[in-house]
């Protein structure tokens, strides 16, 4: 199947810088013939309706059909935001519904991947290095091997480029802090994506696991190149993957209101400045926010992640801040929240 009747039914045609969605059902290979025509129509009912919830009407995009999936191109007039919030959490609330009244068999779970690039059409459709690349993010081993070991309804890979157009920015409702780094490699892709895994809440009383979005990503999974995962004692170790559960947050958050006390960490230039100097490594992984605490959450989160990342902001606050009074109380309460950490 192919639409280009564009949102103004004018035979709108994708070219130029486009953005793509492309969506594929788990495991469709091994259903019966009966079963998969079953979820086709289950999943284009969740598209038509998520994408009409989320402000997109799909008859307004161009659309191929993949048998397992389907690719769309949103027109020009459609805020590509939309497709990292709301549109997942609509697919999810469908595949939801769908899979609380359906057998084991008829069951449905997505891969999603999200990207931006130039493209081109012909007379079978359209074509260009955009969306070979899209594709690949679909197909990536590592993307895979995360939504086998999780059992989400679905997950979310999104191009570097279009991270960093759309996402990084938090525009609208978009949360940065949802989206984990991987490597992904594939033929001849070598690259960073971004992922989100909306997976189930824990059940009631249950003493951890996963929330209803989840950006930490299991063992076995492949990190960026450099993205190596904390190993030393105190906060750092406490904080593998970027990981807080309901016991970390609390010293996160308290940290993080000591930093709002600074002056200079309530401007957007002095914490730019500390960033720039982080190592690069750390500085290019912090999703940047608009509101200041929301910021300083994120600074302070990624440099978690990594080795002695912590400790090197702290000496980057202290350098460019200076000796104060609200500096000491950072420090107390850093020094406080690791000795009582096991």
């Amino acid at each position: 199947m192919r639409n280009g009747s564009g949102d103004a039914g004018t035979g709108w045609t994708p070219t130029g810088h486009c953005t793509l969605f492309v969506c594929d059902i788990i495991g469709f290979g091994k259903r019966t013939d009966h079963v998969q025509g079953h979820l086709r129509i289950v999943l284009y009912e969740a598209l038509k309706s998520g994408f009409e919830a989320s402000g997109m009407p799909l008859d307004g995009c161009y659309q191929e059909d993949r048998g397992d999936g389907v690719i769309v191109v949103l027109p020009p007039s459609y805020d590509p935001a939309r497709l990292a919030h709301p549109l997942p959490d609509h697919l999810r609330g469908s595949l939801r519904r769908h899979n609380d009244i359906a057998a084991e068999h008829a069951r449905m779970r997505l891969r999603i991947a999200l990207h931006s690039g130039p493209l081109e059409s012909d007379a079978n459709g359209i074509v260009g290095t955009t969306v070979n690349h899209v594709n690949r993010l679909l197909d990536a081993p590592s993307f895979k091997k995360v939504l086998a070991d999780i059992p989400a309804d679905l997950g979310i890979l999104v191009s570097d480029e279009f991270y960093r157009d759309v996402i990084r920015e938090g525009r609208g409702a978009v949360d940065p802090t949802e989206f984990r780094p991987i490597d992904v490699r594939l033929k001849e892709t070598d690259t960073t994506a971004w992922l989100s895994v909306r997976a189930a809440p824990p059940p009631a009383g249950s003493p951890s696991g996963a929330p209803a979005t989840v950006g930490p990503l299991p063992s076995g999974h492949t990190e960026p190149s450099g993205h190596t995962p904390p190993s030393g004692p105190g906060l750092n170790a406490r904080h593998r993957t970027r990981q807080a559960d309901e016991t970390e947050l609390p010293a996160l958050f308290e940290i993080v209101d000591r930093l709002m006390d600074i002056p200079l960490l309530t401007t957007a230039e002095g914490r730019q400045q500390i960033v720039d100097a982080l190592r690069k490594e750390i500085a290019i992984r912090v999703p940047r926010r608009a509101q200041p605490h929301l910021d300083i959450h994120s600074i302070v989160r990624t440099c978690l992640e990594f080795p002695e990342g912590l400790q090197e902001f702290l000496s980057l606050v202290h350098a460019y801040a200076g000796e104060s009074s609200q500096v000491q109380a950072l420090d107390d309460t850093v020094a406080r929240l690791t000795r009582r950490t096991p």
